[in-house]
């Protein structure tokens, strides 16, 4: 994928990630793990909306229980399917997300995976190929 770079004006996660710098030829880029790097993934615009529309796709795919769409989030977030454990604590999640509380003003479904689904997103997982 190619996208026209403006030199002086490069998009804020380009520089959060390390993007080579474009005035210089470079062979190879520099690969740190900084904080900045993990907040970006957190309170991103992008990144939230982008949780929301995964949550909309996985929760639009019919009469699937909880536990295969855990299993669907992790198969197209990470690539693998999701441990024992990882699927319990999301299970759990999801359930106590859903609960009336005083600090969430939003208690549905949608929002309970949307939540789910961010969380995976900006984990350091999601971000590094191995």
């Amino acid at each position: 994928m190619y996208e026209p770079i403006v030199r002086n004006d490069l998009p804020d996660f380009l520089t959060v990630f390390d993007f080579a710098d474009p005035d210089v030829c470079t062979s190879q880029r520099n690969s740190t793990t900084v904080p900045a790097q993990s907040l970006w993934m957190m309170n991103s615009p992008f990144i939230c909306e982008r949780a929301e529309q995964l949550a909309e796709r996985l929760l639009a795919g019919g009469e699937v229980t909880d536990a295969e769409r855990v299993g669907q989030l992790y198969a197209s977030c990470l690539g693998r399917s999701a441990t024992e454990d990882e699927q319990q604590l999301a299970l759990q999640f999801i359930a106590a997300a859903q609960q009336p509380s005083s600090t969430d003003a939003d208690p549905s479904a949608a929002a309970a995976w949307e939540k789910l689904c961010h969380v995976l997103l900006a984990s350091t997982e999601f971000r590094f190929v191995e």
